[in-house]
């Protein structure tokens, strides 16, 4: 009885997989596997996913066998319709016309859909705002961008709009001893860019002459690429694979390097829509990623350099490159960046929506106020200074520059509420003396002078350690600065007015009054002292040595009268 249940499950079970069978192989039969892509040597795999395309790209399909191809736009027009016979063939080239959206691609029945898309992004509020922190510029961000779809992968791009198209990327090759870079320029041609890459070996200077580095030989090759993102999609689901491919590569290249940027290598991105070769994809703007690589004595040291890619320049190498969460509403950030003369800023969101680039590009320039102090006499730009404003206003000092916040400062200088410090040393000039130069800097006019500080004794100079006070003596406030003191003079930049110097070491002390009226003026502390020690002690010491003698001199007379 149980063999003859088993029996009819076994039948049973052999039935269904009878049945089953020819119903899998229909399946099989009404799903096309096909290659399609951007060029006849370009193309990916539909298993993977369908890329996305902009206008002025053409869809390559490579289709086994014969099919019926038709090619729907995001309102379900057909816009061609044609039977492809096998091998890659070029079915359509989008135009500027073309509808945005959701395209089919119907191949023997089945539909598969493809994105027609542009790469710029709406932004509902871009709001940017900057503070000066610990002698860096602190950015401050809120945009609030129009998603009309998903958005993927999105990061907020901060650069330094440079005046110059060139950068220099220090690389991990190291030639004697010296570091190699790279300097990267590039030139707009029309509308393709060109892109120079050259290595040379740093040359550093060693005890105040050059270094001697010999020519060596590399190889040397680079390539530009970009993500390509294929999507899948099913009833509920989207899936998305994406795959590194080249916009542009050059060939290994076999040449000389020396410590000047001569030799290397050279490369041209197309225009949008085109290639390169068959090999490469089009180029899209957004993110890229800039690879050069250096082989030196059989290793090769790779550097990534990231690129943003724009129709009118590109960005390399930028400040800041930040990720944000794009689900929320209001993408916020706050970021420190190196403070520079020229502060004009670009900024990016680059959101990748069905796997596209949408790009968000604006241009921001803190109002900021350059102030420099410089010497009434000989117009030399002083470092040792500070200013204290009043109302709060928040200053950094960077080397001989002052930068403070805002630009009212800078239109009202006949009204310049703020004291200005020379060395620790108050300056008490009822009016502060302004004038702007050429590069709109302001400048403030102080008369200073130089005191040269040396400390000597009845022998001349002295040598010796410790310190040298300085005091201000025409204030009421207690002004002074310390220096240290190693036998050497010491020359302090000082502004107009009398001052003492003092001083304290652990053998001697001296003190000297002086006046301070422009130029250079030589101070002289005279200490009592010979050779470096003061009198007390050469007197001290010399009474001791009369007295030791002494005492031997008496020892050896009362022993010779002893004798005798």
């Amino acid at each position: 009885m149980e063999e003859r249940d088993l029996m009819r499950i076994y039948v049973l079970v052999l039935s269904l997989l009878l049945l089953t069978i020819p119903l899998a192989s229909s399946q099989v039969d009404n799903s096309t596997s096909f290659r399609i892509g951007y060029s006849p040597e370009k193309l990916f795999n539909s298993e993977l996913g369908i890329p996305s395309y902009l206008q002025g790209e053409t869809i390559w399909l490579n289709l086994p066998e014969s099919h019926e191809v038709e090619l729907q736009d995001s309102n379900m027009n057909t816009i061609i319709k044609l039977q492809i016979d096998g091998g890659p063939d070029s079915i359509y080239m989008f135009k500027e016309s073309d509808i945005l959206g959701t395209w089919r691609l119907i191949i023997d029945g089945a539909i598969y859909e493809l994105e027609l898309a542009n790469q710029k992004l709406e932004v509902e509020e871009n709001t940017i705002g900057f503070e000066l922190v610990n002698n860096s510029l602190m950015i401050i961000g809120e945009i609030q961008p129009k998603f009309t779809d998903i958005p993927l992968e999105s990061e907020v791009i901060v650069a330094k709009n440079r005046e110059t198209d060139f950068i220099t990327v220090q690389t991990e090759l190291l030639i004697e001893q010296t570091n190699t870079n790279i300097d990267i320029k590039y030139e707009l041609v029309g509308k393709e860019t060109k892109i120079s890459i050259q290595p040379y070996i740093e040359n550093v200077r060693s005890q105040g002459e050059y270094s001697e580095i010999g020519a060596h030989n590399i190889y040397a090759w680079a390539e530009l690429t970009s993500e390509i993102a294929l999507v899948k999609k099913t009833d509920n689901s989207r899936f998305t694979t994406y795959v590194d491919e080249a916009i542009v590569e050059t060939d290994r290249t076999y040449f000389e390097i020396v410590d000047v940027p001569r030799n290397g290598l050279n490369m041209t991105i197309p225009v949008p829509g085109l290639t390169d070769n068959p090999w490469t994809v089009p180029l899209k703007y957004g993110r890229a990623l800039l690879s050069v690589y250096l082989e030196f004595e059989g290793k090769i040291f790779v550097n990534r350099i990231p690129v943003i890619i724009l129709e009118d320049k590109l960005i390399i190498n930028p400040e800041l490159i930040i990720p944000v969460d794009s689900f929320t509403e209001k993408i916020e950030f706050r970021e420190v960046i190196e403070m520079e003369d020229n502060m004009e800023l670009e900024f990016l969101l680059i959101s990748k929506i069905n796997g596209i680039d949408r790009i968000f590009y604006d241009t921001n320039k803190p109002e900021i106020t350059k102030i420099n102090v410089v010497d009434r006499t000989n117009n030399d730009i002083l470092e040792k200074y500070e200013l204290v404003f009043e109302n709060d206003i928040k200053s950094i000092k960077i080397d001989e520059t002052t930068y403070v916040m805002g630009k009212e400062l800078g239109m009202s200088i006949d009204n310049f509420n703020t004291e200005l410090f020379i060395n620790s040393f108050r300056v008490f000039d009822q009016i502060i003396d302004t004038r702007m130069n050429e590069d709109g800097i302001i400048e403030i006019l102080t008369d200073i002078g130089m005191a040269r500080i040396q400390v000597i004794d009845s022998t001349g100079s002295i040598s010796g350690n410790g310190e040298i006070i300085i005091r201000k003596l025409d204030t009421n406030n207690d002004e002074f600065l310390v220096t240290a003191w190693n036998g050497s003079d010491v020359s302090i930049m000082l502004p107009e007015g009398r001052y003492s110097a003092i001083l304290e070491s652990e053998n001697i002390q001296g003190e000297t009054e002086f006046e301070i009226f422009g130029d250079e003026k030589d101070v002289l502390i005279v200490v009592d002292s010979v050779y470096g020690m003061s009198t007390n002690i050469w007197i001290f010491a010399l009474a001791t040595i009369i007295t030791i003698e002494i005492i031997i001199i008496y020892s050896i007379w009362k022993k010779n009268i002893s004798l005798s």
